[in-house]
């Protein structure tokens, strides 16, 4: 008997023969289960290409345009704070109102959120989380394991003798 059902694709074997113990009997035609397998290979290789991206971080074009990012956020942030010493000095000499100053501030807040935001993203593009990583590793791990299984049943397509005899 065997472990895996299918359709028999070839019997070397005929009736009366001697075989030897481990001879082959028959094999089941096992190209679903090949498919399976090649297609988990194809799943493998991306997810290895996905980990090493994680431990990498971003392309340098990426990490080209974040910093790009931060440094115009940055200028922002050094020119809403230089309007708002110019209106600072302005209210205090009554030419502008309290009002434009408010504004002013919160152009200043705004820019510098804005400008933490971008720095944020810098840092999380240089290189990923632990867990980004973990994660990564575990779904190769995972990937490995189904392929060792449907090599395992791809093996179980041969049916070979268990002990010597005739068939």
């Amino acid at each position: 008997t065997t472990e895996m059902e299918g359709q028999i694709a070839r019997i070397p074997v005929e009736e009366g023969m001697k075989v030897r113990q481990g001879e082959l009997l028959a094999l089941i035609d096992s190209r679903e289960y090949d498919l399976e397998l090649g297609r988990l290979q194809t799943e493998l290789s991306v997810a290895e290409i996905e980990f090493e991206k994680s431990n990498e971080g971003l392309r340098p074009q990426e990490k080209e345009k974040l910093e790009a990012q931060v440094n115009a956020d940055t200028s922002a942030h050094e020119l809403a704070s230089k309007e708002k010493v110019r209106i600072e000095q302005l209210v205090a000499q009554g030419v502008v109102s309290q009002s434009d100053m408010d504004r002013a501030t919160d152009r200043v807040r705004r820019a510098g959120d804005v400008l933490r935001a971008s720095k944020a993203d810098l840092n999380t593009g240089m290189s990923s989380s632990v867990e980004d990583i973990l994660q990564k590793n575990s779904v190769m791990e995972g990937i490995k394991k189904r392929i060792e299984m449907e090599r395992v049943n791809v093996s179980k397509a041969s049916i070979r003798a268990p002990f010597p005899g005739v068939v």
